[in-house]
């Protein structure tokens, strides 16, 4: 019996100490929660911005022009290796490999000045009308 009852007393006393370690914890934990100040303190208050941090626009615009500069001629240049066209004689050479005998010029101006004649002559056969119609026998 005496063995059971060392036993037993060993029980009682490690329950005693977690009985008293939790009241001891739960004294601590009530003490804390009723505190009205916690352990920060504000050392230096915060100041506001006088200026925004984001958006920079002066930035924004020139990222932005700087960017589309650079898409437009990416665009620009990938368009002209896919449109593989005869623009000249360099061209012509380079795609057929013959020789060329001979090229015409820029027919624009001829074109423009051959407007203006006939728009002269239209105009002035406007402007001499027979005065009267010639009879006939």
């Amino acid at each position: 019996h005496r063995d059971e009852l060392g036993v037993l007393m060993k029980e009682v006393d490690n329950a005693q100490k977690a009985y008293e370690s939790a009241s001891q914890r739960h004294s601590e934990t009530s003490l804390e929660s009723r505190m009205n100040q916690g352990n920060v303190v504000v050392l230096n208050p915060a100041i506001t911005p006088v200026e925004p941090v984001f958006p920079k626009i002066p930035l924004i615009v020139i990222l932005s022009i700087m960017m589309g500069s650079v898409l437009g001629m990416v665009v620009a240049f990938a368009t002209e290796l896919v449109d593989r066209r005869v623009r000249g004689t360099e061209d012509l050479v380079e795609t057929i490999g013959t020789q060329v005998w001979g090229a015409l010029e820029d027919t624009a101006k001829l074109s423009k000045s051959v407007e203006r004649k006939t728009k002269k002559a239209a105009t002035r056969a406007r402007m001499l009308k027979p005065l009267r119609e010639p009879k006939l026998g």
